[in-house]
């Protein structure tokens, strides 16, 4: 994909053109509620994906792990749908 098409990707993923959507991320650091809208990604000058796990991968912005996405096809027992999720990496690794 071209630059801008990752980039739509991401804001897709991150769901940047809801601008009644709310995140709340509560931890044991704290609680931070943001809008996506108000971070829709801009700009970044290199956007590459790389095998993570067996389930997932790590996207990588301008080198950095940045998003972890993690495909899912069953709760185990075998009657939920497929599942993507995507969450911001850790980036202490």
């Amino acid at each position: 994909m071209s630059k801008e098409k990752k980039l739509d990707f991401l804001n897709f993923i991150l769901d940047t053109k809801d601008k009644d959507l709310y995140v709340v991320i509560a931890n044991s650091k704290g609680v931070i509620i943001y809008k996506p809208s108000d971070k829709k990604l801009k700009s970044i000058s290199k956007i590459e994906a790389m095998k993570g796990s067996s389930v997932g991968y790590v996207i990588y912005t301008n080198n950095v792990p940045t998003y972890r996405v993690q495909t899912n096809a069953t709760n185990g027992i075998g009657i939920s749908a497929f599942c993507q999720r995507v969450f911001f990496a850790d980036t202490k690794q």
